[in-house]
């Protein structure tokens, strides 16, 4: 694939049909959401005369950066649900401005169902029997003999009522009743998770992983389960970047610079809560770590082989599952499930609650706030029962 130019906003690279690469300028979603058009060109410009590709895009961003200077005000709410959706979505001082981008992008999809299946319904007419009739046909199967798409469902529901208390604080009429209404009715959510991964099953994975030369994903998965992280603390995610020659930029993860000795010391993304894990005592994850030779220990922490990069979410949940059927893990237990095994051993293994919440970084109370300065120390204690829960498990079986 050819280098991108350095200056050209909006830029993309896309593979035909015939299998050529071939350089596309896309618009800000912002711009499209608006209504901007074209929201995307094909440049049909030789993929090597970079300064011609550059010089195009800065052309269309300069072109649609003036149609969003004419076009700023908010769309005018046109009493339907399709009509909130729109000035949701679209308004710079929205929540929806504030999202996460991976949140946004299912969002997204969430809005843009509502607005086809009850986008055009006049919010003055709604009842709460109408929702009702609403979350019964989104449940339905997608086929026959399939199971109810409960989680949909009530996903929808939880956007409607977002999207009706926005309506109400930007004082449009019925959304505060229809707000009202909602918080009055209860829909059935899919239950919580009771899937965990283990440790015996982590332990697999990552001989499967070796075995497969999957060395980024064997250090995840350690780093994962042993420091009870959320997946994308570790992994990190690509983010739209027009100012970028690629596009993308990528933020979150774990980088070499927060494992001083060993010792992890990050911000988490969800929370902002520090995560302080001294890695030194779990075993597992050491072994892991010492792998990587210290003249590579610099930049993100996981890498994919084949890039040379960050994984891509998409990328490293597909192969995570290839590594996990290899290894004879149900798939019916996700990578996801790895911060959840982590808290739940350090549970059986008797270690305190509050000890647990500082381990995995959860959100603390007010109570829990005053033992903050004193983080490392508890989550060392963790670790400490939950490795002698193992040496404990394994004289058992032995015996």
């Amino acid at each position: 694939m050819a280098r991108e130019p350095s200056d050209a906003p909006g830029l993309e690279w896309k593979k035909s049909r015939s299998g050529m690469v071939v350089p596309r300028w896309r618009a800000r979603r912002k711009a499209v959401a608006l209504g901007y058009s074209p929201s995307n060109i094909r440049l049909n410009i030789d993929p090597n005369d970079h300064a011609a590709i550059a010089e195009r895009c800065r052309k269309e961003w300069a072109k649609m950066e003036a149609w969003l200077a004419n076009e700023r005000s908010v769309p005018r709410f046109d009493g339907t649900v399709g009509g909130v959706i729109d000035i949701y979505a679209s308004d710079e001082n929205s929540p929806y401005q504030d999202l996460r981008y991976r949140t946004q992008a299912n969002y997204d999809k969430e809005l843009r169902l509502l607005k086809k299946t009850v986008g055009e319904r006049r919010v003055d007419k709604l009842t709460g029997e109408d929702f009702r009739r609403w979350y019964r046909r989104w449940r339905e199967p997608k086929a026959p003999g399939s199971p109810p798409r409960i989680s949909r469902a009530h996903s929808l529901i939880t956007r409607l009522r977002i999207l009706f208390g926005y309506g109400q604080t930007m004082g449009y009429p019925n959304c505060e009743k229809l707000k009202n209404i909602l918080s009055e009715m209860r829909f059935k959510a899919t239950p919580p998770r009771k899937v965990v991964i283990t440790y015996r099953q982590v332990v697999a994975f990552i001989a499967k992983a070796h075995e497969l030369n999957e060395p980024g994903l064997a250090l995840a998965q350690a780093l994962q389960f042993e420091g009870t992280l959320r997946q994308i603390d570790v992994i990190g995610e690509w983010l739209p970047d027009p100012e970028r020659p690629s596009g993308m930029r990528w933020a979150g993860g774990l980088l070499w610079q927060h494992l001083q000795d060993y010792v992890l010391m990050k911000e988490t993304t969800k929370n902002a809560q520090e995560a302080r894990i001294d890695y030194k005592l779990y075993p597992l994850a050491l072994a892991e770590l010492q792998r990587v030779p210290p003249d590579k220990r610099v930049g993100p922490v996981i890498i994919d082989r084949l890039t040379k990069l960050p994984f891509k979410s998409s990328t490293y949940r597909r192969r995570w599952r290839e590594v996990a059927r290899a290894a004879g893990i149900p798939d019916e237990v996700m990578n996801r499930d790895s911060r959840a095994g982590g808290v739940t051993e350090g549970s059986d293994a008797g270690a305190d609650l509050e000890h647990l919440r500082h381990h995995a970084s959860h959100r603390s109370t007010a109570t829990t706030a005053r033992y903050s300065r004193h983080t490392l120390t508890k989550t060392r204690a963790v670790a400490r029962l939950r490795v002698a829960h193992r040496k404990a498990g394994n004289e058992e079986n032995d015996a």
